[in-house]
């Protein structure tokens, strides 16, 4: 079974932890001398690297951070995820002929990038984890076998923010069940 993995940073993979005052801010190298600070969970190296080896899952960035998103996959020594979003201007010109004109300048961006990058590949199942979905992601996926993760849910974002060495190991089965 092939499934598409649809990976967000923000919110995801970097979660500032109120109840952690002390938490010290993590620079993520891009290169060049250019930083990124950003807020890892505790587990992101492990759970990337997770991800990255379990045959299962094909996983894609979708986030803000576009080719940045490398260094997380760098940092947890795993291959190289592609990157869905942003699209380049050459992608969003054929992006936007799966959607009517109007329906095109009112739908989020990241689902535009996300019925993009499946329209060019064989799937069996799509998961797609992100903190917060538009409303017209959540109607096209309640019509698809789309699975998603909220992690704006306090359980899933507790389940990310644990610091216990089975976190992976259960948020990977939480994952794939």
């Amino acid at each position: 079974m092939k499934t598409i993995l649809f990976l967000d940073i923000d919110g995801v993979f970097s979660i500032p932890n109120p109840e952690n005052k002390d938490e010290r801010l993590e620079r993520i190298p891009l290169g060049e001398g250019h930083h990124i600070v950003c807020w890892p969970i505790p587990m992101y190296q492990r759970l990337i690297y997770a991800i990255g080896v379990e045959k299962r899952l094909h996983p894609a960035w979708l986030s803000a951070w576009g080719d940045a998103a490398h260094a997380f996959t760098n940092r947890a020594m795993t291959q190289v995820f592609p990157v869905a979003y942003p699209l380049s201007s050459q992608k969003l010109r054929y992006a936007r002929q799966r959607f009517s004109a109007h329906d095109f300048e009112r739908i989020d961006r990241k689902l535009v990038a996300a019925v993009y990058y499946l329209c060019s590949r064989c799937y069996d199942r799509v998961i797609w984890i992100e903190d917060g979905f538009a409303e017209e992601t959540v109607e096209w996926a309640s019509t698809r076998n789309i699975r998603l993760i909220d992690t704006t849910d306090e359980t899933i974002k507790q389940m990310l923010l644990s610091c216990q060495e089975q976190a992976v190991h259960d948020f990977m089965e939480f994952l794939v069940d």
